[in-house]
């Protein structure tokens, strides 16, 4: 044990130069590698900062650019907003305008402007609610008439039935009262009351009740699709009466406003009246015979020009001509020229002299 642990002299020089050498070494690698670093650093930093140099130009450059677009951009906004609450704000004054008066403004009027204001402004508003009434109301009248005219119902009719749908809310005994003449009627109409011939029959025994009760029907509804008949071609002659009352009635106004229009343009109208009035009368009944009136009011107006368009022919033919007067020397002796004594007359004379 002893030995191991002794050292001699000569493995302390030896490691004492070793250690010597691994100093020296690491001395010198810590020099290298320091000044390695620092002309690495030194090199580094000399291009890092060129290239930074331009990287930051660069990036300062697209920066503003965005910075500025995004301004742009913004103020875009703002100026579009700006239109838009501007159009708005117009739109807004306009209405204004063509509307009613604000509060604001009615508190600078007058208080007794403001309240005339007021009063026409409910007057008008009455008169519109009146207005919108009546028109609804006269609807309501048309439609009326209306059902009237196609049911074939008088106005009295009309009434007694409205009477009757009143008693029926307020009085049912006076309703039943006043339905039963109307009821019975409907009985025998339809047939299903024996007329007096079938009772006779049945009370002989030539036929039964159901046997007579069912003819008496077919009777009703015999009689009834006759009259309805009948009433349609009642109905239809009278629209034809009233269709050409009302023709007439156009006609004689187009006629009038054509004759107007005459003695205004025609100087001569008043000589021609009387034969145009003739021939009309007469074109009317010759019309009227060969069953050939007018149906329409052109066509009038074009049968009523057409005689006028004669009888002024007419009247040329036999209005005289008006004589032309001659300028002739012969004609006007104020003209006449004295009779040449000499040559020299023949001469200026004929010269013109």
């Amino acid at each position: 044990m002893s030995e191991d642990n002794t050292t001699s002299p000569l493995d302390e020089e030896v490691k004492d130069k070793i250690n010597d050498e691994d100093s020296s070494t690491s001395i010198n690698e810590d020099t290298d590698k320091g000044t390695e670093d620092s002309s690495t650093s030194e090199d580094s930093e000399s291009d890092i900062s060129t290239l930074d140099l331009v990287k930051d130009a660069i990036k300062e450059k697209e920066e503003g650019k965005e910075d500025t677009d995004e301004a742009e951009g913004s103020s875009g906004e703002d100026e579009k907003s700006e239109d838009e609450d501007k159009s708005k704000d117009e739109s807004e004054t306009e209405d204004n305008e063509s509307d009613e008066p604000t509060e604001d403004e009615l508190k600078h009027w007058k208080p007794k402007t403001r309240k005339r204001f007021e009063q026409l402004q409910a007057k008008y508003r009455d008169v519109s609610e009146r207005l919108g009434k009546a028109e609804v109301d006269a609807g309501f009248k048309q439609q009326f008439d209306t059902f009237l005219e196609t049911s074939n119902l008088s106005q009295e009719e009309a009434n007694n039935l409205f009477d009757i749908g009143a008693l029926m809310k307020s009085d049912p005994a006076k309703a039943l009262e006043a339905i039963t003449p109307y009821y019975n009627q409907l009985l025998e109409i339809t047939g299903n009351v024996l007329p007096r011939d079938l009772q006779e029959q049945v009370k002989n025994g030539y036929m039964t009740e159901d046997n007579a009760i069912e003819l008496s029907r077919q009777r009703a509804t015999n009689a009834h699709y006759q009259n309805r008949d009948e009433q349609d071609r009642v109905n239809r002659q009278q629209q034809v009466v009233q269709d050409q009352n009302r023709l007439f009635t156009d006609i004689q106004s187009a006629l009038t406003n054509l004759e107007n229009s005459w003695q205004t343009s025609d100087p001569d109208y008043k000589l021609k009246s009387s034969r145009i009035q003739d021939r009309v009368k007469v074109m009317w009944f010759e019309a009227n015979r060969d069953n050939k009136m007018p149906r329409s009011v052109d066509e009038a107006v074009r049968m009523v020009e057409n005689v006028k368009r004669d009888v002024d022919k007419e009247v040329r033919q036999f209005t005289p001509r008006k004589q032309v007067n001659s300028i002739d020397s012969d004609a006007n002796p104020g003209n006449t020229k004295p009779e040449p004594k000499t040559t020299l007359d023949v001469i200026r004379q004929t010269v013109g002299g």
